[in-house]
Parts: C-alpha cells; sequence; structure tokens
C-alpha cells in the first residue's frame, strides 16, 4: 500500500534504489524507464518486479553508468563496490557483454574471481574446462587462472565479485 507522503515500503525492492530513513521508497525516486511505462508510487513495486536483474540495474538513479572495457570490445563494466568502499578486501562490478562478444582469455594474478550469471546466457573457459552460462551458474575462478568468456545470442550479464578487490 502506498503512503502518499513517505513514498512506497521497500521490502523486496534492490537495494539501488534510494531509500528514506524509515526504509520508504521516495515517490521522486521512480527510475526513468518506469516513469516512461507510468510508474509511480505503489505501482513502481510491481514494475521493478516484473523487470530482469540487469534491467533494474541499469534503471538505477543515475543512468546506466556503463563504462567500455579497455581490452575487450563489446564489453560493458558497472563498478558496484570498489576496494575504496571495502578498504581493498573485495570489489562488485556488473559486466555486459553483447551478443557474440566476449572477454578474451585472461588471468587476475592477485585475485579470485566469482561470477553470478544473471541475465542471458554464453560459456566460459577455466583452465581447460567448459562452463555453460545461464541465469543461476555460480563459478569461482581461483588466482591466476586463465579463463575466457563468450556471450551467446542474448548478450550476457554476470556480477563479478573479485577478492582482493580489482578496483
Amino acid at each position: 500500500m502506498e503512503d502518499t507522503e513517505r513514498g512506497v515500503p521497500a521490502a523486496g525492492l534492490p537495494r539501488l534504489c534510494p531509500l528514506t530513513p524509515d526504509g520508504y521508497l521516495p515517490p521522486d525516486a521512480v527510475p526513468e524507464p518506469c516513469r516512461a511505462r507510468g510508474g509511480r508510487g505503489a505501482a513502481h513495486i510491481g514494475e521493478v518486479a516484473d523487470m530482469g536483474i540487469a534491467e533494474q540495474f541499469e534503471s538505477a538513479p543515475g543512468g546506466d553508468g556503463y563504462v567500455p572495457h579497455k581490452a575487450f570490445k563489446g564489453v560493458y563494466l558497472k563498478h558496484l563496490v570498489t576496494g575504496g568502499m571495502t578498504e581493498g578486501r573485495i570489489s562488485s562490478h556488473l559486466v555486459k557483454v553483447e551478443p557474440f562478444c566476449g572477454l578474451e582469455l585472461h588471468t587476475h594474478p592477485e585475485q579470485v574471481e566469482v561470477h553470478e550469471v544473471i541475465q542471458g546466457s554464453g560459456e566460459c573457459r577455466i583452465a581447460d574446462r567448459e562452463v555453460a552460462y545461464a541465469p543461476g551458474t555460480v563459478e569461482a575462478i581461483p588466482m591466476g587462472v586463465p579463463h575466457k568468456v563468450t556471450a551467446g545470442k542474448e548478450g550476457l550479464y554476470i556480477l563479478a565479485k573479485f577478492s582482493p578487490a580489482l578496483l
């Protein structure tokens, strides 16, 4: 139920939405894609629930926030948590891979990397092992192990976490 003064109870919303101190989503914080579909107040909760997780990240206040990967064409990064926020212990990045693009063979000599596939499909090669990537797939990539990710025809969104922090 919507409270017109305080906004909407925030239970179940992604933490990307700014909340008032008492846990409400302010009425003016409805992401632009929801506003474009006529969303406001309590309707926003249903609209967010109907979005894919990647669309929720992209619709968060502040725009999409992706930057092109410096080495891999068709790959974009959104830095969600950086080492500066965690004393260098962990970082978290949303990786958006365009259809049939990918991250070529590379390593992270000083980080453990964890991939959580949140949308799309593709493949990951970890050392000499092939892993099918689909929503819900989680893979840990040990320090220094060569790996490669290729998106399928739908593209791919991966929540990548690094320890210690990548940046």
